[in-house]
């Protein structure tokens, strides 16, 4: 885990730098965090990590400075015949594509990084943020000069706090709750989107995309359907091995479902590495519980792990004040116990490497949007059986199914609402796909960004690095140009990955076809816990101050929530939104307490 913070300017300097220790104390309450601090031909620089590492290079024409981890460090070297043998640090690589490339040579790095390049011989400086957004980059401007760090809250001191942009709010319910542009909750603080560079010279300010999935060129197709899954197979691995570390102890959030277990048998096959997985499990909430599955694959691979019992930790109490403060609302915050207990109980047993199977299903489910490809392919059987199955299986009338999916499909309306400009964007988008199942992955992969909860906040604070091996930009380029049949099956979700580790895990996973819900859990947490939730009638930010929803709608969902019924797709990105609104009010008021 790594912070920075950086001040470039072209006629000014800071009298005093500020102390990144002492901030992420104050934020985080994580005291041992490694720093250092100094000077570029255009500013100062601060950085702080969990370990003595930092990704700095400078020399009288160029800076580079951030948080950069490279996975194709070998492939990389090949183009650039300068890079010494003996010096293959990240920040090296990245100036030899730069001197090399120019500003586009950040297009061939495989990783993950979030960093600042500034070329002071051209006096223009770069924004720069991995293809899917793992890292995170904000920015803001001030008299002074531009200040750029990893983090909101290492801006904080930069701009006002107390004014935020009611405008965000909007566009964050109707994204989905996963916004990805430059907009933050605050007035002149920006962000740099995934797979995006934003140049700064002089008064111009651009924002340039360098990577898009849609453009990816397909790979080589094979005659043996097999070379598919030992492909896939060999991909994922090295996604995983790139991920794990020799340096530190690494844990693995192991839930019995098929992407986490995936990784754990991967890792445990990495020699020089300490390897645990940690568990949630439940005692009375047996329809939640995987404690059986896990033990069974445990055993088979002769592996001990770390268990935390989740029944008495019920969501919601104290709620809403109970979740940690993030500068940003994240639905993923509204259930954050589970995370944060794993990640917790990893850290004191210190295990801080810790790898999870986030994103999995983003990127494998599969979608019933595919029957259209698969009539498009004339595999009319396979089509008329996928429909009934997933009628059957919903309750579902299949000439409702069979219009939906198939006569007026369309996937972007099941991500975005059809009034926003997100909607009129993303059909934009994906109308230039010709694959449903290939329009179905390109929508997933921008719900990944609620994951930054869980990496900034709920990791940060226990000094952990969460990885997620499903979020590897080559993985993802070579499952988004599968056959459509490698992503789908009328009978079994993720039929690839199913097929590639069926020999490695335990036959109650690989043929499991029901995910593992916490309903149960959630019911009775809602039910303990509806003291704190019902304080939400009244004084509503979402309907009195955003007006995303009308009151009388706002009561009706809170009570359909609180009795097990269905709510509306919006409700708990409505919910993450009041949440953070209420937090947000009482940080506030204790920074001028």
């Amino acid at each position: 885990m790594k912070w920075f913070l950086i001040f470039v300017t072209d006629n000014y300097r800071l009298n005093t730098k500020p102390d990144i220790q002492h901030i992420i104390r104050n934020e985080l309450n994580f005291p041992n965090a490694y720093t250092t601090v100094g000077e570029h031909a255009c500013g100062f620089y601060s950085i702080a990590a969990t370990e003595p590492e930092y990704n700095i290079y400078l020399d009288d024409e160029i800076g580079i400075i951030g948080d950069i981890e490279i996975h194709n460090i070998t492939e990389l070297v090949g183009k650039l015949p300068d890079v010494q043998e003996n010096n293959w640090a990240p920040e090296i690589i990245v100036k030899a594509l730069y001197r090399k490339y120019g500003i586009q040579g950040v297009k061939y790095i495989a990783g993950e990084f979030s960093f600042v390049l500034m070329d002071f011989k051209e006096k223009a400086t770069f924004l720069i943020r991995d293809h899917l957004g793992v890292k995170t980059l904000f920015w803001t401007k001030s008299s002074m000069g531009y200040f750029i760090a990893s983090d909101l809250f290492l801006l904080k001191k930069y701009f006002d706090f107390s004014r935020i942009d009611y405008g965000y709010f909007q566009d964050f319910l109707d994204s989905g709750g996963f916004l990805d542009t430059s907009k933050t909750p605050y007035y002149h603080v920006f962000r740099v989107p995934a797979a995006s560079i934003i140049c700064l010279k002089g008064v111009m300010e651009t924002n340039l995309r360098y990577w898009d999935l849609r453009e990816v060129p397909e790979p080589v197709r094979y005659k043996d359907p097999y070379n598919y899954i030992e492909k896939f197979r060999e991909i994922f691995e090295q996604a995983v091995s790139r991920r794990v570390s020799k340096s530190k102890r690494n844990a693995v959030l192991l839930s019995g479902g098929l992407d986490s277990s995936s990784i754990f048998v991967t890792a445990k096959k990495i020699q020089d590495i300490e390897l645990k997985p940690f568990s949630a499990v439940f005692d009375r909430f047996q329809h939640c519980d995987e404690h059986e599955l896990i033990e069974e694959l445990l055993r088979k691979h002769k592996t001990s792990g770390s268990y935390v019992k989740m029944d008495n930790y019920l969501h919601f109490k104290g709620f809403p004040y109970n979740i940690p403060f993030s500068y940003e609302p994240a639905v993923s915050s509204l259930t954050f116990e589970f995370s944060y207990l794993l990640i917790q109980q990893a850290s004191q047993e210190g295990f801080t490497n810790v790898l999870s199977g986030f994103a999995g299903d983003h990127l494998l489910t599969g979608s019933v949007y595919s029957i259209r490809d698969l009539l498009r392919k004339w595999n009319v059987k396979r089509a008329i059986q996928a429909l009934t199955n997933h009628s059957i299986y919903t309750n579902t009338s299949a000439l409702a199914n069979l219009k939906k999916y198939v006569i007026h499909a369309d996937v972007t309306a099941d991500f975005y609402n059809r009034q926003s400009h997100h909607y009129r964007q993303f059909s934009r988008k994906v109308n230039h796909i010709r694959d449903y199942y290939k329009k179905e992955i390109y929508l997933q992969l921008q719900g990944t960004r609620t994951r930054i909860f869980l990496d900034r906040v709920i990791g940060a604070m226990f000094g952990c690095s969460v990885k997620h091996p499903f979020l590897d930009r080559q993985l993802i380029e070579f499952v988004y140009h599968l056959p459509v049949e490698y992503i789908y099956d009328p009978l079994f979700s993720k039929p690839i990955l199913r097929a590639a580790f069926h020999e490695d895990l335990i036959p109650q996973i690989v043929n499991n076809v029901n995910k593992t819900t916490h309903v149960q859990f959630t019911c009775k947490s809602i039910r303990e816990n509806w003291e704190y939730i019902s304080k939400l009638i009244e004084n509503t930010f979402v309907v009195e101050e955003l007006c995303l929803i009308s009151k009388e709608k706002w009561i009706d969902q809170l009570a359909k929530w609180r009795n097990g019924l269905e709510v509306t797709n919006n409700f708990y990105i409505l919910l993450a939104i009041e949440a953070w609104m209420r937090n947000y009010y009482k940080k506030l008021e204790s920074q001028y307490a």
